[in-house]
């Protein structure tokens, strides 16, 4: 096929056959399958052929382009370029007559993630973090999200008021979104950062480290029993922040450090491969029954999520690496 009949429209490279399968999936999958897509045009163009027809090293080369976080998203890609393939052999469109993607392993996925991105964190480092925070706002959602504390959409961050803490005794009460209650036993510290946001009443921009001429270096905070509190000028409601305060709160948090993977979820997976530390350090091994202490405190609800774990970051590999064990 020639380079001038080839079409391009849309970021696909030949755009007919890729959105002929991609109109087989749900409109979700067909997102996630269209950005591999997009991402393997350039190599289509270079070697002027469909990605269906491309051999094992021409495929290595999109998924290193690709440069997903974790082996799950390694396995994912390369199983949407798998089947891509296997549907073109059905319709008699690969030239070759094998998939050269049939029977890889693990090992053949691992090689393209890249291990030099910081995806969770040790203790010291949290430590280090939340000591460096000067608005309380900030630091207990880093505190709290590694200690175990999330819910549907920060739910359990941002319905937690005053009577949901139990100084006396460290216990949280959270409610999620989802109807889900529970109690949850933190820290000295968290406590004691919940406590003092509770009382915040002045928000630092940017850590406190503002531009020469701002007009004002902090906003001020709505006076309610949310330990979580938005900017005055955002009151339109009942006074309760939604899920974008702790995105926006996270965002300037991973800029101040220059921490581009400094995220509520790898905050989280932080606190439970700090869990998974002490159970490896007592000389058992990293299985569900071992960790039924993480399932209740992170409330993971799902088998399938925790084997996942296990296979992007809750492993002794990992340990080593962050904790030099």
């Amino acid at each position: 096929m020639m380079m001038s009949n080839l079409i391009y429209e849309q970021g696909y490279f030949n755009k007919q056959h890729k959105l002929r399968y991609l109109s087989g999936f749900a409109a979700r999958s067909q997102s996630t399958y269209g950005r591999v897509f997009l991402k393997s045009r350039m190599y289509e163009e270079l070697y002027a052929k469909d990605l269906y027809d491309f051999n094992e090293d021409e495929i290595k080369q999109v998924m290193s382009c690709l440069n997903p976080l974790n082996l799950h998203a390694s396995r994912q890609s390369g199983g949407v370029i798998h089947n891509y393939i296997q549907w073109a052999m059905k319709e008699g469109l690969r030239c070759a007559p094998t998939n050269p993607l049939d029977g890889v392993g693990k090992s053949w996925y691992g090689q393209f993630i890249d291990t030099s991105k910081e995806i969770v964190f040790s203790e010291a480092q949290i430590r280090d973090i939340v000591s460096s925070l000067n608005n309380y706002q900030d630091a207990c959602i880093i505190q709290m999200l590694y200690e175990g504390v999330m819910g549907e959409g920060y739910s359990e961050l941002l319905n937690l008021r005053k009577v949901d803490i139990d100084q006396d005794n460290n216990l949280l009460h959270l409610r999620n979104d989802n109807g889900r209650e529970r109690k949850l036993n933190v820290s000295d510290l968290c406590i004691k950062l919940v406590s003092a946001a509770l009382d915040e009443t002045k928000y630092l921009k940017n850590n406190g480290d503002v531009k020469p001429g701002t007009k004002s270096p902090y906003t001020h905070l709505v006076d309610n029993d949310y330990v979580l509190k938005i900017s005055a000028t955002r009151n339109k409601g009942n006074g309760r922040g939604d899920k974008h305060l702790v995105l926006r709160r996270m965002k300037m948090v991973s800029t101040y450090f220059n921490l581009d993977y400094l995220t509520g979820t790898n905050v989280r997976f932080s606190g439970m491969l700090s869990m998974a530390r002490d159970v490896y350090a007592a000389g058992k091994k990293l299985e569900l029954d071992e960790l039924t202490a993480m399932v209740d405190r992170f409330d993971i609800s799902s088998l399938n999520n925790f084997y996942i774990y296990k296979t992007n970051f809750l492993n002794e590999a990992t340990i080593k690496k962050v904790y030099g064990l």
